[in-house]
């Protein structure tokens, strides 16, 4: 199961909503927010080695440690706080879980 996510960046009001982070049902491999390096666009995209995009869920991508499990999907966990915006380029990005999918 997967689960919606709304990003929202407290400090330069940047937001971005209805994301869908993880696997469902009928998909094996999870959807994973991601920033394009050439863009500064913040994606969902399948998990890729593709060395334009950073992942989230990679460690340059957030600050502190993530509490508990974080939001996840199976080996694959989101910091809910502290995340690199995309925006202003603070570490001031909140994921928000906001349901699930399928």
């Amino acid at each position: 199961m997967g689960t919606f996510i709304n990003a929202y960046c407290g400090k330069c009001g940047f937001r971005q909503e209805g994301m869908m982070y993880g696997s469902g049902f009928a998909n094996r491999e999870p959807k994973i927010p991601a920033l394009k390096k050439d863009t500064g666009e913040l994606v969902v995209v399948e998990k890729t080695d593709d060395p334009n995009l950073l992942f989230y869920h990679q460690e340059e991508m957030y600050k502190g440690t993530i509490e508990g499990f974080g939001i996840q999907n199976f080996d694959i966990h989101l910091n809910p706080e502290n995340n690199l915006c995309p925006s202003c380029g603070e570490y001031s990005m909140e994921f928000i879980d906001v349901g699930n999918w399928d």
